[in-house]
């Protein structure tokens, strides 16, 4: 077993449960040299490695003990558990790292029928025998030839663009095992988490991919039955590959009934209606529902239908379906066409198969200028697993040094009479229309303000009150939060203070001590969770250098500001605290706005909001009602009140 396999299996799986930041596993890496197995890492970490002992407990977690075997796959780290068993890094006998997944799940303890995966699949889980002897016996026989026919099928299904089922086996203890293809790059769940809604020619990319990939299970009669974000890879320069075929099933008149323990039946948020009633008859239209589902998100940030299990699975039967250009008018008509057609409740107003799925979608890749086959790169996207954890180096200068020189490159004053007639209020907000209200589109609420403190209710001490949407559907789980929970603030460095709360903060799923401030370091995205309730994805905005002959906005804080969006929940909605100035607009700006080109810039200058679009352009005064067109969107600028929101 080389080096190299054990160090990397282990930091990719630490990563992946996010148990070590970017920052941390860069340490480690180089003195990790030696280190051969997962014993010597067990060995090494409690010595050598300089954690905190709660954290190396943890990972030593991750490492296998004697009793997990794949002979002749020699496992090197745990990466994610699940209705259908465990899931593992290993080493190929040729040294390639692979993926190891158990297919038939343990008896829950409760003796329930179903399991939960961690990413919202559900399985069906039937009690198995105690012993493994008797384990063994049971699944000898047929239903070991039935399940070693399908993998056979499964393992045909080699195409660039889909993650590849190498080999399977059986355990001492009698768990079918399944030997997939590593990916090394992050999911495109992750990509979502750490961005939101990416750009239509990406997702339109991606899609046709997907498609390609479904057009060749279709021909060998395979339903893939859990298309989601989470099985679909991607590479930096764009390229997908659809994973979890290895559990697919076949549509064959003689095909295995794979509704047995382990088998998995979909993910709730992705589920087509047939699925979700158990039809029998299920066909290649179920996966072109969830490769829907999967583009609506894409595209706007959210999946078609959210609420609790039951909810959302009820409105994938009845619920009208939803118009993905509603707060997203930037999405060209074909597009939209596509996704209506894709998540129709009855199978047969949907496309008949991805071949046909395939034409619609070339018309619309030509109307974003692109050719059938070209592959669109991730704009800035850091592809990592983990990229919201990217590294969380300091700041690179002393804090007060770095304040002192933005303010004395800001050369010039800014003159009052040039901004006006801009809004005077601390708090400004831009709506694209639709999102001129709470309930929907895009809407961003810009700060002129050190600090804000959020809480369950609006009022004294507290600026805004966050909710989960529909608020219905997520009442009981925002009761949770205490009435002032959190405050965020700005000076010599960004931080977080849980306020004492009945429910408790997390950052990264570590818990906060109350009334002890966090600082949030460098340019890292941190993603905190109130009460177990709502999350924000909260990250500092390093002040960048003014150049030569621009006045600037000189303050005497390092930050140009600190973004923070809704990952999960309307993910359209963004708030900004603006201690010096932010850009808004497409990729690459501090605030990204789904469907958004270019960028202008804002500040506060003078007690006044202004605006300008590029570095060197005069200020001008943001009033009430104008309007800034970001290619094909274009917001509205107007006063806020806190109580809007």
């Amino acid at each position: 077993m080389t080096t190299a396999r054990a160090v990397t299996a282990f930091l990719a799986a630490a990563r992946k449960q996010h148990l070590l930041a970017a920052a941390q596993a860069r340490q480690l890496l180089p003195r990790m040299s030696g280190l051969g197995s997962p014993q010597d890492l067990r060995t090494w970490l409690p010595g050598r490695s300089g954690l905190p002992a709660e954290q190396i407990a943890k990972l030593i977690r991750l490492l296998p003990g004697p009793e997990v075997t794949f002979t002749p796959y020699k496992p090197l780290a745990h990466l994610a558990s699940g209705g259908m068993g465990r899931i593992w890094l290993a080493e190929a006998p040729d040294g390639e790292l692979v993926v190891v997944k158990t297919l038939i799940a343990e008896s829950t303890a409760n003796g329930s029928e179903y399991a939960l995966d961690e990413d919202g699949a559900i399985w069906i889980d039937e009690p198995t025998p105690s012993s493994a002897a008797a384990k063994v016996d049971n699944f000898h026989g047929d239903l070991v030839q039935r399940l070693e026919r399908e993998t056979r099928i499964t393992r045909s299904l080699t195409h660039p663009h889909i993650v590849r089922c190498l080999d399977h086996g059986l355990t001492p203890t009698g768990q079918i095992f399944l030997v997939l293809e590593y990916m090394a790059s992050g999911d495109l769940r992750d990509v979502l988490d750490d961005h939101g809604p990416l750009p239509e020619p990406l997702v339109l990319s991606i899609c046709r991919q997907i498609t390609a990939a479904l057009e060749i299970a279709h021909r060998q009669q395979l339903l893939h039955r859990d298309v989601k974000p989470a099985n679909i890879f991607l590479n930096a320069d764009g390229h997908a590959k659809l994973a979890d075929f290895g559990f697919a099933r076949s549509n064959r008149a003689n095909r295995t009934q794979l509704t047995l323990a382990g088998s998995v039946l979909g993910s709730p948020l992705y589920m087509a209606p047939e699925q979700v009633t158990a039809d029998a008859s299920l066909d290649i239209r179920c996966d072109l529902y969830g490769m829907g589902c999967v583009l609506f998100q894409c595209l706007t940030g959210t999946p078609p239908y959210q609420g609790t299990t039951h909810e959302v699975m009820r409105a994938h039967c009845v619920a009208p379906v939803p118009d993905v250009r509603r707060g997203h008018p930037g999405i060209t008509l074909a597009t939209a066409a596509i996704v209506t057609r894709l998540l129709q409740k009855d199978p047969a107003q949907r496309f008949a198969d991805p071949s046909v799925l395939k034409l619609a979608l070339i018309e619309a890749l030509a109307g974003v200028h692109l050719r059938p086959d070209q592959i669109v790169p991730l704009p800035t996207l850091e592809t990592d697993s983990s990229a919201r954890l990217r590294a969380t180096t300091t700041i690179d200068m002393d804090l007060s040094g770095k304040a002192a020189a933005i303010a004395a490159a800001a050369a010039a004053a800014v003159s009052p009479a040039a901004v006006a007639t801009g809004i005077v209020s601390d708090w400004l907000t831009f709506g694209d229309g639709a999102g001129e209200t709470r309930d929907a589109g895009q809407l961003i609420c810009c700060w002129a303000k050190r600090s804000l403190t959020f809480g369950k209710l609006r009022g004294p001490g507290v600026d805004v009150c966050l909710r989960n949407y529909p608020e219905e559907a997520h009442r009981e789980a925002c009761s949770r939060m205490s009435r002032a929970h959190l405050t965020l603030s700005v000076g010599a460095s960004v931080t977080i203070e849980d306020l004492a709360s009945a429910n408790g903060t997390t950052c990264e799923r570590e818990a906060l001590a109350p009334k002890q401030p966090l600082a949030l370091r460098g340019e890292a995205e941190y993603v905190v969770e109130l009460a177990r309730a709502v999350q924000l994805a909260i990250r500092p905005i390093p002040a960048r250098l003014v150049p030569d002959g621009d006045p600037g906005v000189a303050n005497d804080v390092p930050f140009d500001g600190v973004v923070l969006r809704r990952p999960h929940n309307r993910s359209e909605l963004h708030y900004a605290l603006v201690t010096r100035r932010l850009t808004v607009g497409g990729p690459g700006c501090d605030v990204v706005i789904a469907g958004a080109t270019g960028s202008v810039e804002l500040a506060r200058l003078a007690g006044h909001w202004a605006v300008r679009r590029t570095r060197g352009e005069a200020w001008t005064g943001l009033a009430a009602g104008d309007l800034i067109q970001l290619g094909t969107v274009r917001l509205c600028a107007r006063p806020g009140s806190p109580d809007d929101l």
